[in-house]
């Protein structure tokens, strides 16, 4: 993608922006995006629902698509469900002809005779089963380029971070939304019941600190430096949206970010569950730290945690007991 050193960061700041409609939701970030991804072709948005199988596009806009939109995205409904599975949800960052060419997908003919033939996908995919997409076509296939995936990836966390937030209708930088508020005193107004107040203070602080430092000069200078100090989560709960002014001051609101629904086994504790869901999704350790806001070393911690309860002797043995739990959890009760 061209750009390295554009401003990434008003791509994540597009994805927190209060919006009332999912199609206007996904004008923001195509307007914040574009000047980053388009090729020449333009670009497409869309949400989707894609957790039986199959792929079921909902809200989507383009931006600059020479091409019909419909044309574009839907024929992504026509894709074998085995195949998605196998792709699709463990694919945050990637081109097209990493996993087919477009000359050799039936669905993709008319894409490929209107002179497409490779698309990037930004896909913000999430165990709840709801989806983000942005798609890129290019005219000539390539491979990904340094550092690419890494913040690409990255933008998809606070995509499907966000797009929680937004089906539940809280993205809305406002105290009646907050479950926490910083006062300009860095003083913690009020937090979620049953929260540890000096905890949630001090998680907010570092995160407040870290988000400042990324809307700097940093997002001009280093854009990727600062992409990687704008987390997902605040202390793995709280999404850190923007601030507010009230009477002149300027207050920092946070609030609860629904949790994957990563079932897994009872065996394993709420945050063990998470990383091992985020693996089986296939997450690098890195990426997970990232979207859950903990430390490297804790994330390698709690797989290994997780390992030793489940049993398994390695990542992979893990991921498949994972799996084999959730297909016996999910399947219909006779």
């Amino acid at each position: 993608m061209r750009g390295n050193r554009k401003d990434k960061i008003s791509v994540v700041e597009a994805t927190y922006a209060p919006a009332h409609t999912e199609k206007g939701w996904l004008t923001g970030i195509l307007d914040a995006a574009g000047p980053l991804i388009c090729e020449g072709m333009g670009a497409a948005a869309y949400v989707y629902e894609g957790a039986e199988g199959a792929v079921r596009i909902g809200a989507r806009v383009a931006h600059g698509l020479d091409y019909p939109l419909d044309d574009f995205v839907l024929p992504i409904e026509t894709l074998p469900p085995a195949f998605l599975d196998r792709t699709w949800r463990s694919l945050s960052f990637g081109m097209c002809s990493d996993v087919i060419p477009v000359s050799e997908m039936p669905q993709a003919k008319p894409l490929h005779d209107a002179g497409i033939r490779d698309v990037v996908n930004i896909n913000a995919y999430d165990a709840s089963g709801f989806g983000v997409c942005i798609g890129v076509p290019l005219p000539a296939e390539r491979r990904r380029r340094p550092r690419e995936e890494e913040t690409w990836t990255r933008v998809a966390a606070h995509l499907a971070s966000a797009y929680r937030l937004f089906r539940r209708s809280t993205l809305l930088p406002s105290p009646e939304a907050a479950t926490a508020v910083l006062d300009p005193k860095g003083r913690l107004q009020h937090a979620a019941d049953g929260e540890t107040a000096d905890r949630i203070r001090a998680s907010l602080e570092s995160a407040v600190l870290r988000m400042e430092r990324a809307r700097g000069a940093m997002r001009r200078t280093d854009p990727d430096e600062a992409l990687g100090l704008w987390r997902t989560l605040v202390d793995s709960e709280l999404t850190l949206l923007d601030h507010f002014e009230r009477g002149g001051k300027r207050y920092v609101v946070a609030v609860a970010n629904p949790p994957r629904q990563e079932g897994g086994h009872s065996v394993l504790s709420r945050r063990e569950r998470q990383v091992v869901a985020a693996a089986a999704s296939g997450r690098s350790n890195k990426l997970i730290a990232y979207e859950l806001g903990l430390a490297h070393s804790t994330v390698r911690v709690l797989l290994a945690r997780a390992a030793h309860r489940l049993h398994a002797k390695s990542r992979e043995e893990l991921v498949a007991i994972h799996r084999a739990h959730e297909r016996a959890r999910l399947a219909p009760k006779s």
